[in-house]
């Protein structure tokens, strides 16, 4: 009788490591997906930077050359 229930109480401490072995190979893969989704975001970001400096530099140069104009006209 004690060895039935002590094989019962190993079935159910297995049962429940294996239920959070479960959850955390969910929780590693929700922040794989996070940490990707981030680098992406980052990226679009760092792109979107590039972009307003080019468009900055343009009107700096339309500006510049505005200028020149009116000053020699």
């Amino acid at each position: 009788m004690q060895v039935a229930s002590i094989k019962q109480d190993y079935d159910q401490a297995e049962s429940e490591l294996n239920i959070g072995r479960s959850k955390l190979k969910e929780c590693d893969s929700q922040i794989n997906s996070m940490a990707k989704e981030q680098q992406k975001l980052q990226q679009q970001l760092s792109d979107s930077n590039v972009e307003r400096k080019k468009m900055e530099n343009e009107v700096t140069v339309g500006c510049n050359l505005c200028y020149i104009f009116l000053l020699y006209r």
